[in-house]
């Protein structure tokens, strides 16, 4: 059996694991500033009726984000679970709504959805009340921030279900609520803040709100805190993987020859 000396060790761990060690390297530094903050009631959508939504802030540079709105529901009953608003607070002195994207979706009197194209959803952002450093992205406004006009009440967030059957004529065939966005609309802002180092804190006093009224707000985590911490990109965790099985398939390797 032949025993690995100092310098051999060291040209395999340069030579055949740099590749592999690189890609851990990168990996760990393409970690994305991503945090979800879940709001979820059985009262505030009325008796019997639960509210599920989510709110992803995703850092996409030093000074842009992303936001990705979901309803969470499996089986939404009513107009009134539909995700319509988001409140959250960030200490800068502006904060831009670049653009946004949905996806359409009629739902006949049926309960049978027809998904249309992707575009625009036509929500509204800016300064919550005027209060500094808190912001109201809507469709359902109020407080100073108005959606594009002949948007409301349609175009509030809905779950994705192959049929709606089992909801009530305030979702299946109600004109004025049609067309709904499916779960998963997109909106890209530009700020002030530096966002190099955010943190969960980043982002704060995150509320989502549901139904067609303004104002029924919902706080996530609890109170405002995330429901789960930063999570890695697919591409960060393919880097990772990736470096994994290569310096274990190297390593076993070299064991191997080491043992003849």
């Amino acid at each position: 059996m032949k025993l690995l000396q100092g310098n051999t060790f060291g040209s395999f761990i340069t030579k055949r694991l740099g590749l592999p060690l690189a890609f851990l390297l990168a990996a760990a530094g393409l970690q994305a500033s991503s945090f979800t903050y879940e709001a979820t009631s059985t009262t505030v959508c009325g008796t019997g009726l639960m509210c599920d939504g989510s709110a992803t802030f995703t850092v996409t540079g030093t000074n842009t984000f992303t936001v990705t709105l979901n309803n969470l529901l499996t089986d939404i009953t009513s107009a009134g679970q539909l995700v319509s608003d988001l409140y959250f607070s960030l200490d800068a002195s502006t904060v831009t709504l670049d653009s946004s994207n949905g996806t359409f979706i009629t739902v006949a009197a049926d309960g049978t959805p027809t998904v249309g194209a992707n575009g625009a959803t036509g929500w509204g952002f800016g300064s919550n009340g005027g209060t500094a450093g808190t912001w109201l992205l809507c469709v359902i406004c109020g407080n100073g921030v108005s959606a594009d006009p002949g948007v409301p009440p349609s175009q509030g967030i809905i779950d994705v279900q192959g049929s709606y059957s089992t909801a009530n004529d305030s979702i299946t065939g109600n004109g004025p609520h049609n067309p709904f966005i499916e779960s998963g609309a997109t909106f890209s802002f530009t700020t002030s803040a530096d966002l190099t180092n955010a943190t969960a804190d980043t982002f704060g006093d995150v509320a989502l709100s549901f139904g067609t009224d303004f104002g029924t707000e919902v706080p996530t985590g609890g109170g405002g805190g995330p429901a789960g911490g930063p999570t890695p990109e697919p591409v960060s965790m393919l880097l990772t993987g990736a470096g994994l099985v290569g310096l274990a398939t190297l390593t076993r390797r070299r064991q191997n020859k080491a043992r003849v």
